[in-house]
Protein backbone atom coordinates (compact mmCIF):
# COMPACT_ATOMS: atom_id res chain seq x y z
CA UNK A 1 0.00 0.00 0.00
CA UNK A 2 1.57 3.27 -1.10
CA UNK A 3 1.19 6.53 0.74
CA UNK A 4 -0.09 9.62 -1.02
CA UNK A 5 1.80 12.70 0.03
CA UNK A 6 1.92 16.27 -1.22
CA UNK A 7 2.89 19.73 -0.10
CA UNK A 8 -0.33 21.66 0.54
CA UNK A 9 1.30 25.01 -0.26
CA UNK A 10 2.47 23.75 -3.66
CA UNK A 11 -1.06 22.65 -4.52
CA UNK A 12 -2.86 25.74 -3.27
CA UNK A 13 -0.36 28.15 -4.80
CA UNK A 14 -1.71 27.22 -8.23
CA UNK A 15 -4.99 28.88 -7.32
CA UNK A 16 -3.90 31.67 -5.00
CA UNK A 17 -4.21 35.30 -6.12
CA UNK A 18 -3.27 38.49 -4.36
CA UNK A 19 -6.04 40.74 -3.01
CA UNK A 20 -6.97 43.48 -5.43
CA UNK A 21 -9.38 46.39 -5.48
CA UNK A 22 -11.11 47.97 -8.43
CA UNK A 23 -10.02 51.54 -9.02
CA UNK A 24 -13.69 52.58 -9.07
CA UNK A 25 -16.91 50.75 -8.12
CA UNK A 26 -18.44 48.23 -10.50
CA UNK A 27 -21.92 48.52 -9.02
CA UNK A 28 -23.80 50.97 -6.82
CA UNK A 29 -27.14 50.55 -5.07
CA UNK A 30 -29.34 53.40 -3.84
CA UNK A 31 -32.57 52.85 -1.91
CA UNK A 32 -35.09 54.96 -0.03
CA UNK A 33 -38.62 56.29 -0.03
CA UNK A 34 -40.26 57.67 -3.21
CA UNK A 35 -39.01 61.20 -3.79
CA UNK A 36 -35.83 60.75 -1.77
CA UNK A 37 -33.57 61.54 -4.73
CA UNK A 38 -32.62 58.02 -5.83
CA UNK A 39 -33.20 58.48 -9.56
CA UNK A 40 -31.56 61.92 -9.53
CA UNK A 41 -28.43 60.65 -7.77
CA UNK A 42 -28.18 57.65 -10.08
CA UNK A 43 -28.55 59.82 -13.20
CA UNK A 44 -25.85 62.21 -11.93
CA UNK A 45 -23.39 59.54 -13.11
CA UNK A 46 -23.46 61.31 -16.47
CA UNK A 47 -21.48 64.15 -14.86
CA UNK A 48 -18.68 61.94 -13.54
CA UNK A 49 -15.38 63.45 -14.60
CA UNK A 50 -12.07 62.79 -12.88
CA UNK A 51 -8.51 63.20 -14.22
CA UNK A 52 -8.59 59.56 -15.36
CA UNK A 53 -12.27 58.99 -16.15
CA UNK A 54 -15.07 60.75 -18.00
CA UNK A 55 -18.61 59.50 -18.61
CA UNK A 56 -20.29 60.60 -21.83
CA UNK A 57 -23.28 58.31 -22.34
CA UNK A 58 -25.69 56.46 -20.07
CA UNK A 59 -28.75 54.21 -20.21
CA UNK A 60 -31.67 53.98 -17.81
CA UNK A 61 -33.92 50.93 -17.88
CA UNK A 62 -37.01 52.61 -16.41
CA UNK A 63 -39.37 49.99 -15.03
CA UNK A 64 -41.96 52.22 -13.34
CA UNK A 65 -41.67 55.66 -14.97
CA UNK A 66 -39.28 56.98 -12.32
CA UNK A 67 -37.37 59.14 -14.79
CA UNK A 68 -40.34 61.32 -15.73
CA UNK A 69 -39.67 64.88 -14.57
CA UNK A 70 -36.32 63.85 -13.08
CA UNK A 71 -34.03 62.99 -15.99
CA UNK A 72 -33.81 65.35 -18.95
CA UNK A 73 -30.34 64.97 -20.42
CA UNK A 74 -29.73 64.13 -24.10
CA UNK A 75 -26.65 62.11 -23.10
CA UNK A 76 -28.86 59.59 -21.29
CA UNK A 77 -31.03 57.11 -23.20
CA UNK A 78 -34.11 55.67 -21.53
CA UNK A 79 -35.94 52.41 -22.14
CA UNK A 80 -39.49 52.77 -20.81
CA UNK A 81 -40.42 49.26 -19.69
CA UNK A 82 -43.55 50.68 -18.04
CA UNK A 83 -44.81 51.86 -21.45
CA UNK A 84 -44.02 48.67 -23.33
CA UNK A 85 -46.82 46.46 -24.62
CA UNK A 86 -46.59 43.25 -26.61
CA UNK A 87 -49.69 42.67 -28.72
CA UNK A 88 -50.24 39.02 -29.54
CA UNK A 89 -51.50 37.69 -32.86
CA UNK A 90 -55.07 37.59 -31.57
CA UNK A 91 -54.91 41.30 -30.79
CA UNK A 92 -54.71 40.92 -27.02
CA UNK A 93 -51.95 42.41 -24.88
CA UNK A 94 -49.58 39.89 -23.34
CA UNK A 95 -49.93 40.36 -19.54
CA UNK A 96 -46.31 39.29 -19.10
CA UNK A 97 -44.94 41.24 -22.05
CA UNK A 98 -43.17 43.81 -19.88
CA UNK A 99 -41.26 41.14 -17.96
CA UNK A 100 -40.37 39.16 -21.07
CA UNK A 101 -39.08 42.31 -22.77
CA UNK A 102 -37.09 43.27 -19.66
CA UNK A 103 -35.75 39.74 -19.29
CA UNK A 104 -34.64 39.72 -22.92
CA UNK A 105 -32.52 42.78 -22.22
CA UNK A 106 -31.22 41.53 -18.85
CA UNK A 107 -30.03 38.16 -20.09
CA UNK A 108 -27.05 36.43 -21.65
CA UNK A 109 -28.88 35.89 -24.93
CA UNK A 110 -26.22 36.04 -27.70
CA UNK A 111 -28.47 38.11 -29.97
CA UNK A 112 -29.75 40.78 -27.60
CA UNK A 113 -28.72 40.07 -24.01
CA UNK A 114 -26.89 42.78 -22.11
CA UNK A 115 -25.07 40.16 -20.06
CA UNK A 116 -23.69 38.15 -22.98
CA UNK A 117 -19.89 38.67 -22.84
CA UNK A 118 -19.46 39.51 -26.53
CA UNK A 119 -22.34 41.99 -26.66
CA UNK A 120 -20.45 45.23 -26.14
CA UNK A 121 -22.16 48.56 -25.47
CA UNK A 122 -21.13 52.19 -25.84
CA UNK A 123 -22.78 53.15 -22.53
CA UNK A 124 -20.59 54.22 -19.62
CA UNK A 125 -23.24 53.32 -17.06
CA UNK A 126 -26.53 51.43 -16.95
CA UNK A 127 -29.24 52.07 -14.36
CA UNK A 128 -32.13 49.79 -13.43
CA UNK A 129 -34.83 51.94 -11.85
CA UNK A 130 -36.37 50.36 -9.89
CA UNK A 131 -35.26 46.78 -9.27
CA UNK A 132 -38.03 45.99 -6.77
CA UNK A 133 -40.70 46.86 -9.34
CA UNK A 134 -38.85 44.68 -11.85
CA UNK A 135 -38.97 41.91 -9.27
CA UNK A 136 -42.73 42.39 -8.97
CA UNK A 137 -42.98 41.67 -12.72
CA UNK A 138 -40.88 38.54 -12.22
CA UNK A 139 -43.13 37.38 -9.38
CA UNK A 140 -46.27 37.81 -11.52
CA UNK A 141 -44.70 35.84 -14.33
CA UNK A 142 -43.29 32.96 -12.30
CA UNK A 143 -46.42 32.53 -10.15
CA UNK A 144 -48.66 32.41 -13.24
CA UNK A 145 -47.83 28.81 -14.06
CA UNK A 146 -46.47 29.67 -17.51
CA UNK A 147 -43.13 28.01 -16.69
CA UNK A 148 -43.81 24.27 -16.56
CA UNK A 149 -40.66 23.49 -14.56
CA UNK A 150 -42.12 25.44 -11.63
CA UNK A 151 -45.08 23.05 -11.32
CA UNK A 152 -45.19 20.01 -9.07
CA UNK A 153 -46.16 16.49 -10.16
CA UNK A 154 -49.83 17.37 -9.74
CA UNK A 155 -49.52 20.24 -12.19
CA UNK A 156 -49.88 22.96 -9.55
CA UNK A 157 -47.46 25.83 -9.16
CA UNK A 158 -44.84 24.94 -6.55
CA UNK A 159 -44.40 27.95 -4.27
CA UNK A 160 -40.95 26.90 -3.09
CA UNK A 161 -39.69 26.59 -6.66
CA UNK A 162 -41.24 29.94 -7.59
CA UNK A 163 -39.59 31.89 -4.79
CA UNK A 164 -36.27 30.18 -5.42
CA UNK A 165 -36.58 31.18 -9.09
CA UNK A 166 -37.48 34.77 -8.20
CA UNK A 167 -34.49 35.03 -5.88
CA UNK A 168 -32.18 33.55 -8.53
CA UNK A 169 -33.51 35.96 -11.13
CA UNK A 170 -33.08 38.99 -8.87
CA UNK A 171 -29.53 38.08 -7.91
CA UNK A 172 -28.62 37.19 -11.51
CA UNK A 173 -29.62 40.71 -12.57
CA UNK A 174 -27.42 42.29 -9.89
CA UNK A 175 -24.49 39.99 -10.62
CA UNK A 176 -24.86 40.34 -14.38
CA UNK A 177 -24.92 44.13 -14.13
CA UNK A 178 -21.77 44.03 -12.02
CA UNK A 179 -19.85 41.86 -14.49
CA UNK A 180 -20.29 44.01 -17.58
CA UNK A 181 -17.95 46.88 -18.44
CA UNK A 182 -20.31 49.84 -17.80
CA UNK A 183 -20.92 50.97 -14.23
CA UNK A 184 -24.07 49.29 -12.94
CA UNK A 185 -26.50 51.21 -10.73
CA UNK A 186 -29.49 49.65 -8.97
CA UNK A 187 -32.31 51.80 -7.61
CA UNK A 188 -34.80 50.38 -5.10
CA UNK A 189 -37.52 51.48 -2.73
CA UNK A 190 -37.17 50.74 0.96
CA UNK A 191 -39.47 49.05 3.43
CA UNK A 192 -39.61 49.31 7.19
CA UNK A 193 -39.14 46.11 9.17
CA UNK A 194 -39.72 45.57 12.88
CA UNK A 195 -36.97 43.69 14.70
CA UNK A 196 -37.44 41.34 17.67
CA UNK A 197 -36.19 44.16 19.90
CA UNK A 198 -39.12 46.30 18.82
CA UNK A 199 -36.92 48.72 16.87
CA UNK A 200 -37.56 49.47 13.22
CA UNK A 201 -34.97 49.07 10.48
CA UNK A 202 -34.77 50.09 6.82
CA UNK A 203 -34.52 47.22 4.36
CA UNK A 204 -34.51 46.83 0.60
CA UNK A 205 -38.03 46.44 -0.78
CA UNK A 206 -37.57 42.96 -2.18
CA UNK A 207 -39.43 39.70 -1.69
CA UNK A 208 -37.96 36.33 -0.78
CA UNK A 209 -34.39 35.56 0.16
CA UNK A 210 -33.01 38.17 -2.26
CA UNK A 211 -33.92 40.88 0.25
CA UNK A 212 -31.23 39.57 2.60
CA UNK A 213 -28.51 38.71 0.08
CA UNK A 214 -28.70 41.33 -2.67
CA UNK A 215 -26.87 43.99 -0.65
CA UNK A 216 -23.76 41.82 -0.69
CA UNK A 217 -23.32 42.18 -4.46
CA UNK A 218 -22.81 45.97 -5.02
CA UNK A 219 -19.62 47.75 -3.95
CA UNK A 220 -21.60 50.62 -2.44
CA UNK A 221 -25.04 50.56 -0.82
CA UNK A 222 -26.42 53.93 0.26
CA UNK A 223 -29.69 54.82 1.94
CA UNK A 224 -31.14 58.15 0.77
CA UNK A 225 -33.40 60.40 2.78
CA UNK A 226 -35.07 63.65 1.74
CA UNK A 227 -35.56 66.50 4.21
CA UNK A 228 -36.12 70.23 4.22
CA UNK A 229 -33.42 72.76 5.06
CA UNK A 230 -33.07 76.54 5.00
CA UNK A 231 -31.97 76.25 1.37
CA UNK A 232 -34.85 73.95 0.39
CA UNK A 233 -35.16 70.14 0.03
CA UNK A 234 -31.91 68.25 0.40
CA UNK A 235 -31.00 64.57 -0.01
CA UNK A 236 -28.86 62.96 2.67
CA UNK A 237 -26.83 59.91 1.64
CA UNK A 238 -25.92 57.35 4.30
CA UNK A 239 -22.80 55.48 3.15
CA UNK A 240 -21.86 53.81 6.42
CA UNK A 241 -23.49 50.96 8.31
CA UNK A 242 -26.00 51.93 10.96
CA UNK A 243 -28.20 49.75 13.14
CA UNK A 244 -31.39 50.79 11.37
CA UNK A 245 -30.13 50.99 7.78
CA UNK A 246 -28.53 48.68 5.24
CA UNK A 247 -25.43 50.42 3.90
CA UNK A 248 -21.97 49.53 2.66
CA UNK A 249 -19.00 51.36 1.20
CA UNK A 250 -15.88 49.52 0.05
CA UNK A 251 -14.34 52.92 -0.74
CA UNK A 252 -14.92 54.51 2.65
CA UNK A 253 -11.17 54.62 3.33
CA UNK A 254 -10.84 57.38 0.74
CA UNK A 255 -12.11 60.13 3.06
CA UNK A 256 -15.74 59.65 2.07
CA UNK A 257 -17.86 60.73 5.05
CA UNK A 258 -20.40 58.21 6.39
CA UNK A 259 -23.18 60.77 5.95
CA UNK A 260 -23.20 63.41 3.21
CA UNK A 261 -25.79 66.03 2.21
CA UNK A 262 -26.53 67.25 -1.29
CA UNK A 263 -23.81 65.26 -3.03
CA UNK A 264 -23.72 63.65 -6.47
CA UNK A 265 -21.71 60.88 -8.09
CA UNK A 266 -19.13 63.25 -9.53
CA UNK A 267 -18.30 64.26 -5.95
CA UNK A 268 -18.16 60.60 -4.91
CA UNK A 269 -15.84 59.59 -7.74
CA UNK A 270 -13.51 62.53 -7.22
CA UNK A 271 -13.31 61.64 -3.52
CA UNK A 272 -12.16 58.17 -4.55
CA UNK A 273 -9.63 59.61 -7.00
CA UNK A 274 -8.20 62.06 -4.47
CA UNK A 275 -8.09 59.44 -1.73
CA UNK A 276 -6.40 56.93 -4.00
CA UNK A 277 -3.72 59.42 -5.01
CA UNK A 278 -3.17 60.36 -1.38
CA UNK A 279 -2.82 56.68 -0.48
CA UNK A 280 -0.35 56.06 -3.33
CA UNK A 281 1.73 59.03 -2.20
CA UNK A 282 2.15 57.53 1.25
CA UNK A 283 3.57 54.26 -0.07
Amino acid sequence: MSELSFEIDNVLSKYVTKPEENVYPEELLFYGQPGSGKSYLAASAINIKTPDLSFKKGLIIDVEGSTVGVVDDPRIDIIRIDKYEHVKKDGSVDPYGKFLFLNTILSDDPKSGLFYPDNKTSYDFIIIDTLDVAQDLAIEYYTSGVVSSLRNKGGEVDGFKVWAKVADWTLSVARGLKKIDPLGILVLHDREEKLNSGAFTKRLRLSGSAKDTLAGVPDVVAYLERSNSDKGPVTTSYFSTEDNKVSKNRYGKYNIPPIAEGVDLNWFYNKIYEGRKESEGKK
